[in-house]
């Protein structure tokens, strides 16, 4: 092959960077658009604000607790990180005045629900993301979920946050990678990125007359 058929065939897009026109989507490939933007906007929804309380009301857990219920050497079970090492990392972060360190990122926190430890930087995102189950029991931490999947938020109600404005920007962040984790699972080309995504979500309600979903005829959703 020559150098210039290399690099034509290199400049390429492939399947999943081509822009999306909805107009050339059949019915089925429509639904599962759909259903892609409905299972992110959930982040922006109504349950969002008791995402943010949920995360303002982990506890700070000290080392002594620890000690006393001999975990210190247990890890988190989402970044497997000795909560020994977790608790020195804070110590060390907060006596330095480090830049940007909080200690809502830092240390080890409780689930009060279920009573499972984790690292309180990664529980939290794990709440942000949409996610309702404790990530070790699966147990609800959520007043109003149960031990299934929460439902996705009302489309109408413009994605609700506990300031009354837009969703905030990790929340936009997290739908993001969710809807694009969803594409790459899924056979549909790029759905035009990040921008244009964050402005369906911003957009809210008014949007969703442009995002109808078609009438089904019985065909299974790409969740079930």
């Amino acid at each position: 092959m020559s150098d210039f058929e290399h690099h034509t065939h290199a400049d390429e897009p492939d399947e999943h960077s081509r822009p999306l026109h909805l107009e050339t989507l059949d019915e089925s490939q429509l639904t599962r658009v759909y259903e892609m933007i409905m299972d992110a906007q959930r982040l922006a929804g109504p349950m969002s604000a008791a995402r943010h309380e949920l995360i303002g009301k982990l506890e700070r857990v000290e080392e002594s607790k620890l000690v006393k219920d001999k975990l210190l050497n247990e890890r988190c079970s989402i970044c497997y990180t000795p909560f020994g090492a977790l608790i020195a990392e804070e110590e060390m972060m907060l006596a330095m005045d480090t830049p940007g360190a909080s200690e809502r990122s830092l240390g080890v926190t409780r689930l009060q629900r279920c009573g499972h430890y984790f690292c309180r930087k990664d529980i939290s995102k794990w709440i942000l993301e949409g996610n309702d189950l404790c990530p070790y029991c699966r147990a609800p931490y959520l007043a109003n979920t149960t031990g299934n999947d929460a439902a996705p938020a009302n489309p109408a109600s413009g994605g609700a946050t506990p300031h009354g404005g837009q969703p905030e920007e990790d929340e936009l962040e997290a739908a993001v990678r969710l809807f694009e984790e969803r594409q790459q699972q899924s056979s549909l080309p790029s759905l035009s990125g990040s921008d244009g995504f964050l402005r369906v979500l911003r957009e809210g309600a008014g949007q969703q007359q442009q995002w109808r979903r078609p009438a089904s005829h019985g065909g299974s959703s790409m969740y079930s």
